[in-house]
């Protein structure tokens, strides 16, 4: 390696947070993780686990099945983050005042409509340990999920490989996202997310995101069984002082 350049670097994510993400990808193969933690593995925006509880935001390459949603909550014990209008209320009329006896939440199939779905981890006092946010409005394009290999932080037993074939949004969509949240007043968390785009090293990013790739894989035996890939190639380095591209 050069005098002057650097190496490009793959983060692994805390053994907490492996074992919420890992699991469910591997369970739900419409899973991208995004975010602030899409950022964070590519050596693209800081994150400190000591000090901000994770939310672990995920996007969509389509629509989760009520039989995936059930899946994912009821394998990590989750709870859905519910508002008013996501209930239904039993009322009746005493006299000229309706009373509420009872209220229900919404089938599934309610909250997989919602833009923004929720799942929260409680620990035994009802304190928050953890929320997961799945990206509903709309599904991530083939051309914008970068494949990559993280190492473990901590290698499960039985495992033979070190490293998670991990699918991440590419950060272009990311950084944009946050972006429009931060300067959105009508968001919320919309400090934190000015925050993010303020932390994130803008040469830096240009470097590692020109060593993203589209390549043809091979998917089976015959010589026309080939797909596209868009991945992630760490295994190089950047001059710090090469020109941006405007």
């Amino acid at each position: 390696m050069g005098k002057y350049t650097q190496p490009l670097h793959i983060y692994p994510l805390p053994s907490e947070v492996e074992d919420i993400v890992f699991p469910l990808m591997g369970m739900c193969d419409k899973l991208i993780l995004g975010g602030s933690l899409g950022l964070y593995v590519m050596d693209i925006m800081e994150y400190d686990f000591n000090k901000r509880k994770p939310d672990i935001d995920f996007s969509l390459t389509e629509p989760l099945t009520v039989e995936e949603f059930t899946q994912i909550k009821d394998f990590l014990q989750l709870e859905i983050v519910a508002n008013s209008r996501d209930y239904d209320f039993d009322e009746y009329d005493d006299g000229d005042i309706a009373v509420t006896t009872n209220r229900r939440q919404k089938p599934t199939e309610h909250f997989l409509t919602k833009e923004l779905i929720q799942l929260r981890k409680y620990d035994e006092k009802g304190n928050a340990i953890y929320t997961i946010d799945f990206f509903n409005s709309q599904y991530i394009k083939k051309k914008d999920v970068v494949h990559l290999d993280i190492p473990f932080k901590e290698i499960p037993s039985g495992t033979t490989s070190n490293k998670f074939p991990l699918k991440v949004n590419h950060p272009a969509l990311t950084i944009s996202f946050k972006a429009r949240y931060a300067y959105d007043t009508r968001i919320g968390k919309q400090f934190k997310h000015w925050e993010d785009i303020e932390k994130i090293d803008k040469k830096k990013y240009f470097k590692i995101t020109k060593q993203i790739k589209t390549k043809k894989v091979r998917t089976g035996s015959n010589a026309t069984d080939f797909n596209t890939k868009t991945v992630y190639d760490p295994n190089s380095t950047y001059h710090p002082n090469s020109p941006l591209p405007f």
